[in-house]
């Protein structure tokens, strides 16, 4: 390994060039860095629930949201894992949640160049690379949700790294597009469909039916050497072969059954996955219209189909999803690092390669002025997809649930139960078992629920059967739903209190989160002191609105 890395740091001295590509790349990473600081102060509820989830694996209660259910409602396994090794260390999951998260943007800017290194060929393809790695650096779907929390910018790096060493035909590749299904769930039908690829360029490239079906048994396996014992463990531990946030979110198929072939088309183009798509392609503008030439370059056609194929399975998902509630295109943040290197490439077959346009001109000639050009291009995208430099954070109003969550753990008694449809703040620091109205992590609800896109499914009725000990409704619509709609709540309606605290009161805002608790529990003077709040009868606070 010495040896190695000391040729390979001659061969470096003696190229001024590396040496400057090496400058340019650190100097991409650190203004991915300068991204997620400018972002730091970001926050997602649904990151909590993963925190949780880590917080109950870390003090031994299992991978269960509440102790005792045993209900997969986190979207990242390995996320959760990783979240939950840093918290028996001592962390703090959302500081490093952060960090995770903003390694991975800073490690896709790498692989990005990396990749481009590889994919690119012939004069200029170092710059063409760093340009592809530029694209990804000012993403600010990338920079955004690489502070919020989630998984989001791991699984982009991971899928980024599975595809590039596949393309490269790297020893074990499978093996990493196994981490991609632990990263995300769809990340199984993402490697599905990349090992399909791969058959078909098997097959078609020469190989026998045989041959390239016994190449991608291989690589299968190999995926499922990964992927395989935690599918087993999910279904011995849930008894479900997907995790329960997903069967919450399912339903497109059904609730679009019997559509007609005219409506489907409609849908597929105008619905509402279909324009956060389109929107999506919009803030990269009409150069993209180069990622075609890239995809049709002739000795890079498998690569190109692989990362052709990436994008459009992040326009399935948005379609199948019907959307995303959270903005910033989170679903769609995967395909950034492809398009980069497709509209790169596209670029390098119309300016860099030999044409009839450039023939008049003299060979270094023709490379300067298509290098410019296409540095001109990219600075261009370059701008459209930095495209909110004064983050201002949106969640920043929620910023009350934190301290309702750590009051409801300071009162909290071992029979109480909290029904919201924002399980994750509020759930995190109070500790209280949970009913998770939105279904990700309620079995029944998931099951059973009446389906809302984009968010989970609804059952009103058997929350209020379950007669919780406080409710947080989403707003004075959120509770008017429940004291005039829903009939199993009809004889509480008089069992419950508002704590009006004093942060309420000052906001005065129909879409404050209104925390209520049961009239009979016990000890209502210590709640009241906790939150120093006062204890308003219902029908008092509904007629104030």
């Amino acid at each position: 390994m010495g040896v190695r890395f000391g040729s390979w740091l001659r061969k470096l001295v003696r190229d001024p060039k590396e040496i400057a590509s090496i400058v340019a790349l650190a100097a991409l990473v650190g203004f991915a860095a300068y991204q997620v600081h400018s972002f730091w102060s970001n926050g997602v509820d649904d990151a909590f629930i993963t925190y949780r989830y880590a917080d109950n694996l870390r003090a031994g209660k299992g991978l269960v949201f509440n102790p005792g259910e045993r209900v997969e409602g986190t979207s990242s396994l390995l996320f959760t894992i990783m979240l939950a090794v840093a918290m028996a260390l001592g962390g703090e999951p959302h500081f490093w949640a952060r960090i995770f998260g903003g390694a991975s943007f800073c490690g896709l800017v790498m692989v990005t160049y990396a990749f481009g290194r590889h994919l690119y060929s012939g004069p200029g393809r170092r710059i063409l690379s760093l340009g592809a790695a530029a694209l990804v650096a000012a993403a600010t779907p990338l920079a955004f949700y690489s502070t919020g929390g989630l998984e989001t910018d791991l699984y982009a790096l991971l899928l980024t790294s599975a595809v590039a060493l596949q393309i490269k035909n790297t020893r074990g590749w499978a093996f990493v597009w196994g981490l991609v299904a632990l990263a995300r769930p769809e990340g199984a039908a993402f490697a599905a469909l990349c090992l399909g690829i791969q058959w078909i360029f098997d097959y078609l490239e020469g190989r026998s039916f045989q041959r390239a079906s016994l190449a991608a048994a291989r690589s299968l396996l190999r995926f499922l050497a990964v992927f395989g014992p935690v599918l087993i463990f999910r279904v011995a531990y849930y008894h479900e072969l997907l995790p329960n946030s997903v069967i919450a979110k399912g339903g497109f198929l059904a609730a679009h059954r019997g559509t007609s072939l005219m409506a489907w088309v409609q849908y597929l183009w105008a619905g509402p996955g279909a324009m956060l798509f389109r929107r999506f392609l919009a803030v990269w503008g009409a150069v993209l219209l180069l990622a075609p030439l890239g995809i049709a370059l002739p000795g890079r056609r498998r690569a190109s189909a692989l990362l052709a194929g990436i994008i459009a399975g992040t326009y399935a998902l948005c379609v199948w999803d019907e959307g995303d509630w959270m903005g910033r295109y989170r679903l769609l943040t995967p395909a950034i690092a492809p398009l980069a290197l497709l509209l790169v490439l596209g670029l390098r077959s119309l300016l860099i390669a030999p044409a009839p346009l450039w023939r008049r001109l003299a060979w270094r000639g023709r490379n300067a002025v298509s290098i410019l050009l296409s540095l001109a291009v990219i600075a261009w995208c370059f701008d459209r997809l930095y495209y909110e430099r004064h983050y201002r954070n949106p969640y920043a109003g929620n910023d009350y649930l934190t301290p309702i969550g750590k009051n409801l753990g300071a009162v909290m008694q071992p029979t109480d139960t909290l029904a919201t449809d924002m399980v994750g703040v509020v759930g995190f620091y109070s500790h209280m078992r949970m009913i998770d109205e939105m279904g990700l992590c309620d079995y029944h609800i998931a099951h059973n629920g009446t389906r809302f896109p984009t968010m989970g499914r609804l059952d009103h009725e058997y929350v209020a059967s379950r007669r919780p000990t406080f409710f947080m409704f989403h707003g004075v619509g959120h509770m008017r739903v429940y004291y005039n709609d829903v009939s199993s709540f009809a004889s509480q309606r008089e069992d419950y209190l508002v704590i009006m605290t004093p942060h309420a009161r000052r906001a005065h805002d129909p879409g404050h989160r209104i925390l209520a608790v049961r009239k009979d529990r016990p000890d209502l003077e210590r709640v009241r002191q906790v939150f120093e709040a006062e204890l308003i009868d219902p029908a008092v606070f509904l007629r104030s609105w």
